[in-house]
């Protein structure tokens, strides 16, 4: 058993697809830069590698280690085909395309488009602030993007910085949809979302009611550190505030000294940051921005 089951290498075949290079690997799975030879174009090749459940034999075949190990195995691939399945059925500019996916090699994989760009992670990483018309920008086409995902009943449930790539153009894609595949049990994504400032409070609460209004908190919570340049308080840093009797810890964007900079979009995040799900707009529109 080796420590970490090994990536491809340059130059491997999958199914045809040439591996050029790693893109990002994470506990799950590893993303590839692909080159189709027949069209001579590049892909972003998703396999699922849970790297501590298996080993990668001479045939490139994925292997379980043990038995416990098998079971865990086949779950996570179950899900993982799982978001493949969803994300297929997407067809609009703003949310990112899965063309097709197939299993070979002892496991399974998704063909993508190639995104150029950086994330909205990144760019924030770099000191950047959106004004109100880059943030406008931002808001619109992912706010149509997210329309037409509620209209087919998807919650996204993951909407935040890391997730919402920038193309050169400057197109927002909207990444990842595990969580909207209804893809559970990953104790260090539970983790992650209990500290991550985009999570609504009803995601931290087993009976919460989940819904666009969900995906609302998310988007104004990127917006907000968009164009404050700082996350907001946590939901449950909020929430627990608010329980023990003490002041919310976020600072509404129309108390600050510069709102008047952002207009109506100010408003349009405070409200979408509200910790009551019900007070909340119930979906998607054309928000005053």
């Amino acid at each position: 058993m080796t420590a970490e089951a090994r990536a491809l290498r340059p130059g491997e075949l999958v199914a045809e697809l040439q591996i050029n290079a790693v893109l990002g690997r994470n506990s799950r799975d590893v993303s590839y830069l692909v080159t189709d030879p027949a069209l001579g174009t590049q892909f972003v090749l998703r396999e699922y590698l849970p790297s501590a459940l298996v080993r990668r034999d001479e045939r490139n075949t994925l292997i379980p280690v043990d038995g416990p190990s098998l079971q865990l195995f086949n779950n996570g691939l179950k899900s993982f085909l799982d978001e493949a399945r969803l994300a297929a059925t997407l067809d609009h500019p703003n949310l990112a395309r899965v063309l097709r996916y197939f299993e070979t090699n002892g496991t399974a994989y998704f063909l993508m488009p190639y995104y150029k760009g950086e994330t909205l992670k990144a760019k924030l990483g770099s000191g950047d602030k959106l004004d109100r018309e880059q943030a406008k920008a931002l808001l619109l086409p992912l706010m149509d993007g997210l329309a037409q995902l509620h209209a087919s009943g998807i919650i996204h449930q993951a909407i935040c910085p890391s997730n919402i790539m920038l193309e050169d153009n400057q197109n927002p894609v909207l990444l990842d949809f595990r969580q909207a595949a209804g893809i559970s049990g990953d104790s260090s994504l539970e983790q992650a979302m209990e500290a991550s400032a985009c999570t609504a409070p009803e995601q931290l609460d087993n009976q919460g009611s989940v819904g666009p209004w969900t995906d609302i908190y998310a988007f104004a919570a990127c917006l907000y550190e968009a164009t404050r340049g700082e996350a907001p308080p946590s939901a449950s840093r909020r929430s627990a505030a608010v329980a023990q009797g003490e002041p919310d810890p976020l600072a509404p964007i129309s108390s600050l000294d510069d709102s008047a900079r952002l207009g109506a979009l100010g408003d349009t995040i405070d409200q979408g940051l509200l910790l009551d799900f019900q007070q909340r707009p119930k979906e998607i529109g054309r928000a005053h921005v």
